[in-house]
């Protein structure tokens, strides 16, 4: 029996699974996987339950309140707090949060000594005007202009500006504690946030919470009772791997952006790297345990990482990476005095500005940044407005092909 309590333990043992079982050409590692890793997703979202459970009683007192405006003219009294309290079945720090939602909202007014007074017959649907931007990632790839989250937070500006919204950027540091989003949650001109890679389970609830709209875009682990716009890293190693059999690669090195322990687990990242040993293995196509290698965007350990590669008895003949590690792939491949497109093929990762700068330009996987914006400021739209129960909206990725990718040369030739 593994214990999943720990990420860090947790990642190590998987990737000790992997490396055994691919070298010995079983397909075993690929059960392990789709067993494991909804398990991590379930252990880390059921981090903190009472959040969620605070979420549920939230919604059910709103569907309370809905039900007494619903039956009442505009003017007429509702019955006291202590009343609706009972009736609720809720505590009072909770009916006084939907209330004050609902006088934000201009659905309600409370008069001094008079009481609660239903004061529009129009169900919430207040007018949006300024988005809070929240970055969960401040001091990683959030701000780096050459990344994807760089990429994503200019759509994200381009798409609030065509559509005549404000957008408030904040910022927080990578792996920051719950709490210290609470303050922020708790502003009371705050109506609705994307907030970008949010790490923790209960970021989304703790703002829905605080009544305001929230919509989770490309989160490190799925938000629980939230809205999710991401998009699908495992249909993204496919259609790289694909590409590259096609070609007639068997020897595939793969680039991992996992750290062996990471501070904060990154499940896209995660779930990349166990379709990759999945669709390997799937194959019938044993990776070397020199193939995968860890690094992030340094280009001395991405250096590192595929001098560890190339270095072994069966070196690869083609490489899956980042398209931030494009260029260090690239002066790699030429220090050994190789080329890519030819003796080494390289195929990157999200489309962003680095696969065309390089030479030749790289294929790689396009992650729309457009259709990830325009799908988190509809469905925040649609969540300002009362809209229904928060659902998962997946981006399907494309493969983009140019010319860094070339039938597989003789593996002995490097």
């Amino acid at each position: 029996m593994l214990d999943f309590s720990r990420s860090s333990q947790n990642d190590l043992t998987l990737r000790r699974f992997c490396d055994i079982y691919s070298r010995s050409g079983l397909v075993l590692c690929c059960c392990i996987f789709r067993n494991v890793s909804p398990a991590i997703g379930v252990v880390m979202a059921m981090a903190r339950p009472e959040i969620a459970n605070r979420t549920d009683a939230l919604a059910q007192v709103r569907m309370f309140l809905e039900q007494e405006l619903r039956g009442r003219s505009v003017g007429e009294a509702l019955p006291p707090v202590r009343v609706l309290q009972q009736h609720a079945g809720v505590g009072r720090i909770r009916l006084e949060r939907v209330l004050s939602e609902f006088e934000k909202q201009g659905r309600i007014e409370r008069r001094s000594r008079s009481g609660i007074y239903k004061t529009s017959d129009e169900q919430a649907n207040p007018t949006l005007s300024m988005i809070e931007l929240v970055v969960c990632d401040y001091g990683s790839d959030a701000l780096h202009g050459s990344w994807f989250a760089a990429a994503v937070v200019n759509t994200l500006s381009k798409e609030a500006g065509e559509r005549g919204l404000g957008l408030r950027f904040r910022q927080f540091p990578l792996g920051a504690p719950v709490s210290s989003y609470e303050e922020l949650a708790a502003e009371t001109s705050l109506k609705a946030a994307i907030l970008l890679y949010p790490h923790a389970p209960d970021l989304a609830a703790m703002f829905e919470n605080h009544g305001v709209a929230t919509v989770a875009l490309c989160p490190r682990i799925l938000q629980r009772n939230a809205a999710n716009v991401l998009w699908r890293p495992r249909k993204c190693v496919a259609l790289q791997l694909e590409h590259l059999w096609e070609l007639g690669h068997e020897r595939i090195g793969y680039l991992d952006h996992l750290k062996p322990e990471p501070d904060v687990i990154n499940t896209t990242m995660l779930f990349r790297r166990e379709a990759f040993y999945r669709l390997m293995a799937e194959r019938g196509l044993r990776i070397a345990s020199n193939w995968v290698q860890p690094a992030d965007g340094d280009p001395t350990n991405i250096n590192k990482a595929l001098s560890a590669m190339f270095d072994g008895s069966r070196p690869p003949t083609a490489v899956i990476a980042s398209d931030s590690q494009l260029h260090a792939v690239y002066r790699f491949v030429g220090s050994r005095g190789w080329q890519v497109g030819r003796e080494v093929s390289v195929v990157g990762t999200d489309d962003l500005p680095e696969s065309v700068q390089v030479h030749p330009k790289a294929t790689t996987v396009r992650n729309s940044r457009e259709e990830l914006a325009a799908k988190a400021f509809e469905v925040l739209q649609d969540r300002v407005a009362g809209g229904g129960t928060p659902a998962n909206l997946l981006v399907e990725p494309r493969l983009v092909v140019r010319e860094s990718t070339a039938p597989a040369s003789n593996p002995n030739r490097l």
